[in-house]
């Protein structure tokens, strides 16, 4: 690929980015106004409530486990993001929404600066100390993410659990926490590329100044 396909691709790469940037903008504002108005709505009965929530949880489930039974031999049991229809949980309702805003922003920042380091490689600026700011950005917004989502999904898990008090027989539902390891290696690895890329724009810079 020659350097004019190559600009051309960074240019077709950044258009797709800045339609997806504000179709989310779009889309979170919405979602936000959605949140607060159903939530100051929550009608009392629940084939009114549209308040479905999702989160993760643990769960483990036995059908012949009842409410009496001191052990837990779990036939089904694992974690995954659970959908709680209908829920008449106010707090349940705000914190789902609250962890979904967090979450969002950060995948927001990230977006951000991925549509200006692929703006800046549309111009033909490879190698500028801004692009390796704007990496080592990426990779904070990378780590950040599979560090605080765990952290939001168990102690938000377990106050929503506390709100909910859901009782089902044979149905257990806990807070888990799930620690990616994986993403924070490559987030790490994102911000080594940001200091490599930083070195070979310094290296280019004074080479322009010897010239």
């Amino acid at each position: 690929m020659n350097t004019t396909e190559q600009y051309k691709l960074a240019r077709l790469v950044k258009r797709i980015l800045d339609v997806i940037w504000y179709l989310l903008i779009s889309a979170a504002v919405v979602w936000l106004i959605t949140v607060i108005v159903v939530g100051i709505n929550i009608p009392s009965e629940p084939e009114q409530r549209t308040t479905d929530i999702n989160a993760f949880f643990g769960f483990k489930f036995n059908p012949e486990v009842t409410s009496e039974s001191s052990a837990w031999d779990a036939l089904i049991s694992g974690h995954s993001e659970i959908k709680i229809n209908n829920t008449a949980g106010l707090l349940a309702w705000y914190l789902a929404g609250i962890i979904d805003a967090f979450m969002a922003a950060i995948f927001l920042y990230g977006l951000l600066h991925l549509r200006r380091l692929f703006a800046s490689l549309s111009e033909g600026e490879s190698f500028a100390q801004e692009n390796a700011e704007r990496l080592k950005k990426i990779g904070f917004a990378f780590i950040g993410w599979h560090l605080i989502y765990p952290l939001m999904q168990y102690f938000g898990g377990r106050f929503m659990l506390k709100e909910i008090a859901l009782n089902v027989q044979g149905l257990q539902l806990y807070a888990s926490f799930e620690f990616n390891l994986g993403g924070i290696i490559a987030g790490l690895a994102i911000i080594v590329l940001a200091g490599i890329l930083r070195e070979a724009a310094s290296i280019q810079q004074e080479q322009l100044l010897t010239i």
